[in-house]
């Protein structure tokens, strides 16, 4: 990392940090039963629909973020959300469940926690807390437990970009993620720079 972009998202964690407490009630040999998940954004996020222009800045991004039981990870529907898929953001938003495609995943809407981010550079001044419920009704049930965090980048044309998720396989009570935008990448496809990584 270079001493430019250690200090970018050092500022972004000091005046930008978003905040996702999701309460995921999942007991068992699964995931902790108040798994809360701390996602941190860069300065700008989602700039890749302006790739090759002198704007740096970027769009309000959509984040899903999906809790699978060992259930839900059985399902012939959903071989491709198994650990080690190799899964990216763009195949989850084209399967959304709530989609029309003939592959849609299958997992219940209520496991699926969506929330618009934006960068800090929009928010310097406060901290942006977003609060998910716990699924309550998953609390006795044993198990594996997987969280994905999908963000839905777009490139120019309104595509979506096919950028690794953030996983965490049974994760303890706090796992955080950080977006962000990797400069030396942001004119290289098929990502354009974007990222996000557990952090």
């Amino acid at each position: 990392m270079t001493s430019q972009s250690a200090g970018r998202r050092r500022r972004s964690l000091l005046i930008g940090r978003m905040v996702v407490m999701a309460g995921i009630a999942l007991g068992g040999v699964g995931c902790a039963r108040e798994s809360n998940l701390t996602i941190s954004v860069d300065k700008y996020v989602n700039t890749a629909m302006k790739a090759g222009s002198n704007d740096p800045s970027g769009e309000p991004l959509e984040v899903d973020v999906v809790v699978l039981t060992s259930g839900d990870l059985s399902r012939d529907a959903n071989r491709d959300l198994r650990l080690g898929s190799g899964i990216t953001s763009d195949v989850w938003f084209a399967r959304h469940p709530s989609s029309s495609s003939a592959q849609r995943f299958d997992v219940p809407i209520r496991q699926i926690h969506r929330q618009t981010l934006v960068g800090s550079e929009a928010s310097p001044s406060k901290l942006a807390t977003y609060q998910f419920q716990g699924l309550k009704e998953k609390a006795d049930m044993p198990g594996k437990c997987v969280i994905y965090v999908f963000p839905e980048f777009i490139g120019k044309g309104g595509s979506r970009l096919p950028v690794a998720p953030a996983v965490y396989d049974n994760p303890n009570s706090d796992i955080k993620a950080f977006i962000g935008v990797d400069s030396a990448k942001v004119s290289t496809a098929p990502t354009f720079g974007q990222f996000i990584r557990r952090d």
